[in-house]
């Protein structure tokens, strides 16, 4: 069971990332250098866990995750363990709330949602419809798409994780 009252709002500087880890996720070849799939936002949002919003789209907050390189393993370990061999980590969306509330047509947000099983779990949300005719409207999706760019481990813009405090500095 889902407690909204954990719900938070999650402010402006805070980055929301998600993992691309399938290859769904990914623009098929001949593209010169990886990509996101351009069908991504209609075919990953999910329904809202939230009478809230409408869609959601799970991803986490960088301040809470740590390590995004390790966390992305340990989920493509356990996701091979159950069975699925073609995954691997490809990078990562991210941007920062305040862009995101920006992005047209200005229905997204970030929510933080943490569950049991991640503490740094948090959603992009719509509040608007983005349906027609029961899918996702790529015309809805389309300011998300040219907002995120699929961001490789140790290129210009991957987000890293604050340092965790050390013992003593808490």
């Amino acid at each position: 069971m889902i407690d909204h009252a954990q719900e938070l709002y999650v402010p402006d500087e805070e980055v929301w990332y998600r993992r691309i880890l399938t290859p769904s996720e990914v623009a098929k070849p001949p593209a010169p250098h990886k990509r996101l799939n351009p069908k991504f936002f209609e075919e990953k949002f999910g329904c809202a866990t939230n009478p809230e919003w409408k869609k959601e789209l799970s991803g986490r907050l960088l301040s809470k995750g740590g390590s995004i390189e390790a966390d992305a393993d340990a989920n493509v370990e356990r996701m091979r363990a159950d069975g699925r061999k073609n995954v691997a980590f490809h990078g990562v969306i991210a941007s920062n709330a305040a862009a995101i509330r920006q992005i047209p047509p200005l229905c997204f947000d970030v929510r933080f949602t943490p569950t049991e099983q991640d503490a740094a779990h948090a959603d992009l949300i719509a509040t608007e419809d983005l349906t027609i005719d029961g899918l996702i409207s790529a015309e809805k999706t389309r300011g998300l798409r040219n907002h995120f760019r699929l961001l490789e481990p140790g290129t210009p813009g991957f987000p890293i994780a604050p340092n965790p405090p050390v013992a003593g500095e808490i």
